[in-house]
């Protein structure tokens, strides 16, 4: 461990903001003027004895933040203890691709077979144990299942094609199965989106009862019946809603499940365009606010009063009790995408993560990663360089109190922590 600067730079002038207040004291009247001094110091935590360009996914430790939980290789999967020591490795006979969730990992593989496939499904906790190993045959001419983790090691699987939908508990029985649409079109082209809320009691599930053709100034498209599906940790449905538009994509819901958003297109026919959407709705179904904004990621704070969506370089923040647009703001000035967010409590703090991107022996890997830090009124106070190495994934989370973040990127894991100095004078 050790530090990689003191005071870091800022953006435009430097990261220190300067509050001026006079406070009156006793009948006296005379008044005491306060300074604060906001500064931020960046530490590297845990650097892991691994080949940059072969990690896939790194989890960090929702506990404390302190060093990675695991590492996915191509075909091996790494635990590690807080203070940075390998605990156990999982090694599988095909490369695996992986699910973080909190402290359970989920790695499956494709294993051929003379008709089709098989998809091997193991669910680990953090020490490297298993919970449990499930299987499924695939066959020749179908899609690849979805899998979801939720962060209590229950999965939900989603077979595209019947819209048909499995529950497993936290031991790997199945709870429940149902069909989303009776009188679906068998098709490959239904989209599917579905997350977890983060206490595990819900899922959100957006997908199409049929196959979506857009409509153009020339052809009636056709609408794939876009909608969205809350279902209970025992895999019941709880409603379900339209969704506006002809297709669907991204997801979210809130910690407690208090609200869920969902992205889609529609056709504007007086002006002949395509408009993306998004639609917020609260836990009873009912829509409460929308935005001409597709996100890719959302992130609501802890407390479920704010959420921030974003897409490769544009922020948004809402405030859902007011249904109010707080900002929108454009980085076009910070080079690279950004390709992870983070959100403290009550908004009071928000951490953007940028890094370039490029193909490298036939993976798509980030390099030269930027870690913005903003208020939660959009006032930009730290910039970061992080590592030089390359990634295909990271991780970004605040600390329970918001005063640090922390950052995986590779194998490299990092602190921010942000510093507040009263100076004081009569």
């Amino acid at each position: 461990m050790f530090q990689l600067g003191n005071q870091v730079r800022s953006i435009g002038v430097r990261a220190f903001l300067i509050a001026w207040g006079w406070i009156l004291l006793l009948p006296t009247g005379w008044s005491q003027l306060r300074q604060e001094k906001i500064s931020f110091q960046l530490t590297r935590i845990a650097k892991l004895p691994l080949e940059s360009v072969e990690i896939l996914t790194l989890s960090s430790n929702s506990i404390n933040g302190k060093s990675p939980q695991f590492v996915v290789g191509d075909k091996v999967l790494h635990f590690y203890s807080n203070d940075g020591r390998l605990r156990k490795s999982q090694h599988f006979p095909y490369s695996i691709y992986a699910i973080a969730a909190d402290s359970f990992v989920g790695a499956y593989y494709l294993e051929p077979e003379i008709d089709g496939q098989k998809l091997n499904w193991y669910v680990f906790h953090s020490t490297g144990d298993k919970a449990y190993y499930l299987q499924w045959a695939i066959g020749r001419d179908q899609l690849i299942p979805r899998l979801f983790l939720s962060n209590q090691g229950t999965t939900v699987i989603f077979f595209p094609e019947e819209c048909l939908i499995k529950f497993f508990d936290s031991d790997g029985h199945e709870i429940h199965s149902t069909v989303c649409f009776e009188d679906a079109s068998f098709t490959y082209e239904r989209n599917v989106a579905g997350v977890f809320s983060d206490d595990g009691r819900w899922f959100c599930l957006a997908t199409m009862e049929n196959a979506a053709v857009p409509d153009t100034p020339d052809e009636v498209g056709r609408s794939g019946s876009p909608t969205l599906i809350l279902f209970d940790q025992n895999g019941q449905e709880q409603w379900r809603v339209a969704i506006d538009g002809y297709w669907s994509s991204h997801v979210a819901v809130s910690n407690h499940g208090d609200y869920l958003a969902v992205c889609s297109y529609r056709f504007d026919e007086t002006n002949g365009v395509t408009l993306p959407t998004t639609v917020l709705f609260n836990q009873e179904g009912q829509e409460i606010f929308s935005l001409d904004f597709l996100f890719r990621r959302a992130c609501f704070s802890p407390e479920e009063n704010f959420l921030l969506l974003a897409d490769q370089n544009q922020v948004l923040l809402v405030e859902l009790k007011n249904r109010e647009l707080i900002w929108r703001k454009s980085f076009d000035s910070i080079e690279g995408l950004l390709i992870n967010t983070a959100v403290a409590h009550n908004a009071e703090a928000i951490a953007l993560l940028f890094a370039n991107g490029k193909y490298v022996q036939g993976k798509f890997l980030y390099e030269n990663p930027q870690l913005l830090w903003l208020t939660r009124n959009g006032t930009e106070l730290d910039l970061q360089q992080l590592s030089e190495e390359k990634f295909q994934n990271s991780v970004l989370e605040f600390s329970a109190e918001g005063s640090k973040v922390f950052v995986g990127t590779g194998s490299e894991y990092f602190e921010l922590t942000k510093s507040i100095d009263n100076d004081s004078s009569r």
